[in-house]
């Protein structure tokens, strides 16, 4: 552990001991790098084409999909609708499909998209600076997936897909009967 610095002036806690005592910060951390990789176009630093800003892979899967450890970096295709980094589409009934311990950054369109799918696990998954929604249930007739110990950071607001997007949720749950545990949002444009 680190530090602060400077740290609470000593003078502060003599004065408001309780606030020295009962203030605790904490950050979230998620580690970014994983062995295997799988990138998408990247303009910024010269080796994408030209245009090609904002386009990224993407994975879309109508069957059953396992992915872990894996890092996607550049993904999703910004004003694209359904183009987005992992997208399980219509899959129906699937306890096979997780996504287990990955990490998504820099995407241009959401993160992971569970659609017309159920019982799928995502868990331990670290998603980053990323625009519109991250962990998404699309439709909202999808039950009995299993969203545990994620993290999303930098939740960043989209005037390309839908309205909500321009207010972004980091988990946007649009059916309770999903199972969210130890998850935890930080730096959403909006919601977390």
């Amino acid at each position: 552990a680190e530090e602060l610095d400077p740290l609470l002036p000593t003078e502060h806690c003599q004065e408001h001991p309780e606030l020295c005592l009962k203030t605790q910060v904490r950050a979230e951390v998620g580690l970014l790098t994983r062995n295997i990789q799988v990138r998408g176009s990247n303009f910024e630093d010269g080796s994408g084409m030209a245009g090609s800003e904002g386009f990224g892979a993407h994975l879309m899967h109508a069957e059953q999909a396992q992915y872990t450890y894996v890092e996607f970096h550049w993904m999703g295709q910004a004003f694209q609708m359904g183009r987005y980094p992992l997208h399980f589409h219509l899959t129906g009934l699937n306890p096979n499909a997780q996504v287990v311990g990955c990490s998504l950054h820099k995407t241009f369109n959401r993160g992971i998209t569970v659609h017309g799918t159920h019982q799928a696990t995502l868990k331990d998954n670290v998603l980053y600076n990323h625009l519109s929604h991250g962990y998404f249930i699309e439709d909202g007739n999808e039950h009995d997936n299993v969203f545990e110990n994620n993290l999303g950071m930098m939740t960043h607001q989209s005037f390309a897909m839908l309205n909500s997007d321009q207010t972004p949720a980091t988990f946007w749950i649009r059916n309770p009967s999903n199972y969210f545990r130890n998850n935890h949002a930080a730096g959403s444009a909006a919601f977390g």
